[in-house]
C-alpha cells in the first residue's frame, strides 16, 4: 500500500511563504491542553476523567493528521486559494499535529501512573515508535534540514507519514474486528482513515 508524495511538514518553500506555521503549532498543542482540561472537569479528575482526555485528545491529533494527509491531493484536485493556503501551511498544521499528539501521550502517562489498564505490549512498542517517528519529522521540519537531508528527508517523512497512517487506522479499525459492538466513533475514524486514503489514491490517479 504506497502513500507516496507525503509529507507531515511540507518542504522547503519561502520563509514567507509560510506564514503562521508557529501559531499553528501552538494551537494545536493549547487545544489539546483545553480538551485535557474539559475532560477532567467535566468526567472528573480520577481515572475516568483521564480515561476521556486520553481518547479525546488522540481524535483531535488524528483530525489534524487527517487535513495534513489530504492537504496535497485536495491541492491537485480543487486548486483554489483556501487549498493553496492549506498546503502553504501544511508544516504548521502537521507541527501542530506533532504537539497535541505528545499531548496525548502526557495524558496517557498520568492515567497509567493512576492505575489505568495497560495495553497489550505491543501497543506501546509499535506506538513508541510512531512517536520517535513524529519526533524526527517534527526535529526537521525546517529548510536548513530539508536542504542538508536531501532525499533522505523525503524518505523520512514519507516513511513517517505512512506508518503513522497505518497505526491509526488499525487503532480504530481494530476493535471492530473484536466481539461486541464498539463505540460508534471506531466506525467513524475508520471510515475517515479509509476514505482519507481512498481520495489521495485516486487524485493522484487522475494527476
Amino acid at each position: 500500500m504506497a502513500l507516496t508524495r507525503t509529507s507531515l511538514m511540507s518542504p522547503a518553500r519561502p520563509a514567507s511563504s509560510r506564514r503562521h506555521s508557529g501559531l499553528l503549532a501552538i494551537a494545536g498543542i493549547t487545544i489539546a491542553v483545553l480538551i485535557i482540561a474539559a475532560a477532567v472537569v467535566s468526567t472528573g479528575p480520577g481515572l475516568g476523567g483521564w480515561r476521556n482526555a486520553t481518547h479525546l485528545t488522540a481524535r483531535f491529533s488524528a483530525l489534524l493528521f487527517l487535513v495534513v494527509f489530504v492537504s496535497g491531493a485536495l491541492a491537485r484536485l480543487a486548486p483554489g486559494d483556501a487549498t493553496r493556503t492549506l498546503l502553504r501551511e501544511r508544516r504548521g498544521v502537521g507541527l501542530g499535529f506533532a504537539g497535541a499528539h505528545f499531548v496525548h501521550l502526557g495524558a496517557v502517562v498520568t492515567y497509567l501512573s493512576m492505575g489505568g489498564s495497560m495495553p497489550p505490549i505491543f501497543v506501546p512498542v509499535l506506538g513508541g515508535f510512531g512517536y520517535v517517528l513524529i519526533a524526527l519529522m517534527a526535529m526537521t521540519s525546517n529548510d536548513w534540514s530539508v536542504r542538508a537531508l536531501g532525499r533522505n528527508w523525503k524518505r523520512l517523512h514519507m516513511f513517517g507519514v505512512s506508518y503513522l497512517w497505518l497505526a491509526f487506522a488499525f487503532n480504530y479499525a481494530g476493535p471492530l474486528a473484536r466481539p461486541g459492538f464498539p463505540d460508534p466513533i471506531y466506525y467513524l475514524m475508520s471510515a475517515l482513515f479509509l476514505s482519507a486514503l481512498a481520495f489521495r489514491l485516486i487524485c493522484r490517479a487522475r494527476s
